[in-house]
């Protein structure tokens, strides 16, 4: 960028009250927790899609979807991992989902495996 374009984006900042603040990476107490969280979302991303660019239609679609997974409940019929406490993950035990136990508030807590 020009020397005046930076001017110029400064004084607009300035106009409307902007405060441009800058964010350390790698330090969580300045952000680093939300460039890290957006690095992780990013490589997710790389790997659904590969190299292949998207519309932003398709990509909304896609961060639609991705928030979805995140936010679903447990199904019946579903492979999970029994955690225990102080046992690797790669030595816990997989089981599938026989019925889930929902409490008086819609929730779901308890399922027998």
């Amino acid at each position: 960028m020009k020397e005046q374009e930076h001017i110029r984006i400064g004084e607009f900042l300035a106009e409307k009250g902007m405060v441009w603040e800058n964010i350390t990476p790698n330090a969580p107490w300045s952000g680093g927790l939300y460039e890290r969280l957006i690095g992780l979302t990013k490589r997710a991303m790389s790997r659904v899609t590969g190299r292949k660019l998207l519309w932003e239609r398709e990509l909304m679609t896609l961060i639609v979807e991705i928030e979805g997974a995140e936010d679903r409940k447990p199904r019946e019929d579903e492979a999970v991992l029994i955690d225990e406490p102080e046992t690797p993950r790669e030595l816990c035990k997989l089981a599938k989902i026989k019925e889930l136990k929902t409490g008086t508030d819609g929730v779901t807590r308890n399922t027998l495996v």
